[in-house]
């Protein structure tokens, strides 16, 4: 959050950018070979008018299968084909989360673990020994407030957070027509009516950020 205008402090994120941009091309384009495998007319630059000016992800090719009625739901995409164990599936091969915060910590960032109760087979003590470890690198914040938390979620991250000296932050996750049933700007748990994300969020963390 927050990158400086600086072009030169922002050398070292541009370039780790531009690695893991040319890392998910080659996924993708082993994906869309071995779809071609399964018997399945497609081609890359197929997937590449789907997504137009975005970066090519699976939810296009899940457009894509629709579009040539492979499937009938873009969802079906990621259970039958470019699911995770799925045929056509293709692991991303990803910096460490201590080498991100490393660099964005360079480039002047504010540094927030994005929606963590998302992770799978991660216990509480095994989590915050990784927020632990990030905190040392630089770590900023923890996405408290997420579309995908639970109640539960929000106490124990606000917690956490409190317990690590760390700032808050929330996303809604909003992707358009990827995510129908999230709303911009919307949590299952937020911090005032509705559940929208206050502004009361953007303003600690604003402040969090000039007294860094």
């Amino acid at each position: 959050l927050w990158l400086p205008a600086d072009k030169q402090k922002i050398a070292p994120f541009e370039q780790a950018l531009k690695e893991e941009r040319e890392k998910r091309e080659q996924r993708n384009l082993l994906m869309t070979e071995k779809l071609r495998e399964l018997g399945i007319d497609i081609k890359y630059e197929e997937v590449t008018r789907i997504a137009g000016n975005a970066v090519v992800g699976r939810p296009h090719f899940a457009q894509l299968l629709k579009e040539k009625r492979v499937i009938s739901q873009e969802k079906e995409a990621f259970y039958r084909y470019i699911g995770k164990d799925c045929p056509a599936y293709v692991e991303r091969r990803q910096i460490l989360p201590e080498q991100g915060v490393e660099i964005l910590k360079k480039s002047g960032a504010v540094i927030a673990f994005a929606h963590p109760g998302q992770l799978k087979d991660c216990s509480p003590e095994e989590f915050e020994k990784l927020v632990a470890r990030l905190k040392e690198c630089g770590l900023d914040a923890l996405e408290v407030y997420h579309s995908s938390h639970t109640a539960a979620n929000v106490r124990y991250l606000k917690e956490t957070a409190k317990k690590y000296g760390l700032a808050v932050t929330g996303g809604s996750d909003f992707h358009g027509a990827h995510k129908p049933n999230i709303r911009l700007g919307h949590v299952l748990s937020g911090s005032i009516k509705e559940n929208r994300i206050g502004y009361d969020i953007y303003a600690r963390l604003n402040e969090y950020r000039l007294q860094r």
